[in-house]
């Protein structure tokens, strides 16, 4: 924009495209925001999947060694002679 009287084709011109460039910046803040945000979600989330699952094993092999002490138990019982 030269120095001197504007017109208001011009003003409209040069709001606009402050307009646009305003527009521009939010919008790339609000994708770094959000892309930092969901890359510390995952973050958190990744040992809370791990926990997750090595709970989920240690309860599946809790059941397995229950069943088993039941099965051993129930053999001891039947090979006992009854008095």
């Amino acid at each position: 924009m030269a120095d001197g009287p504007v017109t208001r084709e011009e003003l409209r011109q040069e709001l606009a495209e402050l307009e646009r460039r305003l527009i521009k910046q939010v919008r790339d803040t609000q994708t770094d925001f959000f892309r930092t945000f969901f890359d510390a979600q995952a973050t958190n989330e990744a040992p809370d999947r791990a926990l997750q699952q090595t709970a989920s094993a240690l309860a599946a092999r809790a059941s397995h060694l229950e069943q088993r002490l039941l099965d051993i138990e129930g053999k001891l019982l039947l090979s006992r002679p009854i008095v």
